[in-house]
């Protein structure tokens, strides 16, 4: 049924090439989709009406919606000829139900613009493998500060998701979509590090994906934020964000909760406001699990990506899991794609049902103080250099034809150099 959901997308956005930009065609097929759902007689009244009237009818039954559908349809503008709306309204009619659209539709953008950068879009690595670690979740209420589209968080079937993103825009449609999910949810517009809309000891599971090497600007506001540790002095720098997601993360978390939060690797061994909070975190026995990922994992960076599992109610005395996972997965020219099999090994690794796997190391807390709280995986792992067979001869062949190319060189050249000063 997918399948046909794309379709249907590829085939309306075809029909708007020329007329807008591909974010403004995804977000009018998405309002085109949420009119039908929310008010299956007013789609069907457009369908007959007059293209002279269309348009303004349409915008009418917009506005109507959004005064009882919050934060779905405040901010839409658009604007279009009745031809092509006509035809977009009968694309649209071809669809007898609009169960798994939101999905289908989060597939179509994260296709699009998931290597352009922008809003962060959530690719199937993500979403499999955090409803494999985290289980059944549908008495848990999640919070996700870099929510996006929330294609993660959407997919693990939570009782309720607390979400936050910094774009109106991508607030207004992952509500349509979520609300055509039958999700339960609460999406606030606004910076989550300078404005946070989670209450303190809320949730039971933070997942959160931020953007990686983000700068932050307006210190003065974070500087007064309630999730800052207070027992780190130093002033969070402009380079801080990643340690203030984690700090975020774990101010959202009730006294049982978890948190799993996906940064670049840099984190594990930065020095300066990165290193005191790594030592808190580490010290105060926090930190859980931290899985490396394999690069290719995400669709919006080649970077890879460290997975780190925030725990409140650590046992004490318990060792620090690392799940070095970066040899897994397919690779393509453009991403790695982590099949069932990667999926359920992190999985077992995970619980622990893996242990005698190289890719597991259970790290005591001694050991990591021994070197200075560094968690990077390269002081934890040995990883296996590829047996390269060198024959001197022929390197030495080659590098004396080198030396030979680069003298005749230098001979044309001085030639060359005369023939202009005479």
């Amino acid at each position: 049924m997918q399948d046909s959901y794309l379709k249907i997308i590829w085939s309306m956005m075809d029909m708007l090439k020329g007329v807008m930009t591909p974010e403004q065609e995804l977000d009018l097929i998405s309002v085109i989709a949420f009119v039908k759902h929310q008010d299956e007689e007013a789609f069907n009244r457009l369908l007959n009406i007059g293209k002279s009237s269309l348009v303004e009818e349409f915008k009418e039954i917009i506005n109507q919606l959004a005064k009882t559908q919050p934060n779905c349809l405040d901010d839409v503008h658009f604007e279009i000829d009745p031809e092509s709306l006509s035809k977009l309204l009968m694309k649209m009619s071809n669809l007898s139900s609009l169960e798994g659209f939101s999905d289908a539709y989060r597939q179509a953008v994260q296709a699009l613009l998931g290597m352009r950068g922008g809003d962060h879009v959530s690719n199937a690595n993500e979403a499999r493998l955090m409803q494999a670690l985290l289980g059944e979740v549908k008495e848990k209420m999640i919070f996700d500060g870099t929510a996006g589209l929330a294609s993660t968080t959407s997919s693990l079937g939570a009782k309720q998701l607390l979400l936050q993103d910094i774009n109106r825009n991508t607030v207004q449609t992952s509500s349509r979509l979520l609300k055509m999910d039958g999700q339960a949810f609460t999406y606030s517009l606004g910076n989550s590090l300078e404005t946070p809309s989670i209450k303190p000891n809320s949730c039971d599971l933070a997942v959160m994906s931020p953007p990686f090497g983000l700068r932050l600007s307006s210190l003065e506001k974070i500087q007064s934020q309630p999730y800052l540790m207070s027992d780190i002095s130093a002033k969070v720098p402009t380079s801080g964000s990643d340690s203030l997601w984690l700090q975020l993360a774990l101010y959202s978390l009730n006294k049982t909760g978890k948190a799993f939060i996906t940064l670049a690797p840099g984190w594990l061994f930065r020095g300066g406001y990165d290193a005191k909070v790594r030592e808190y975190l580490i010290e105060h026995e926090l930190i859980e699990t931290i899985i490396m990922l394999p690069q290719g994992y995400f669709s919006h960076t080649q970077i890879q990506g460290a997975l780190i599992i925030l725990q409140k109610n650590k046992t004490k005395g318990t060792p620090v899991r690392l799940i070095d996972a970066r040899s897994l997965g397919r690779k393509s020219r453009k991403e790695t794609v982590l099949e069932s099999e990667n999926i359920s090994l992190i999985s077992n690794l995970y619980t622990g049902s893996g242990a005698d796997e190289p890719m597991l190391k259970e790290t005591p807390l001694s050991e990591i103080r021994s070197k200075n709280y560094n968690l990077s995986f390269g002081h934890y792992f040995m990883q296996e250099v590829a047996n390269i067979e060198i024959n001197p001869e022929r390197e030495i062949q080659t590098l004396s034809d080198l030396i030979s190319k680069q003298t005749q060189s230098q001979q044309k050249l001085m030639t060359l150099l005369k023939d202009l000063q005479g």
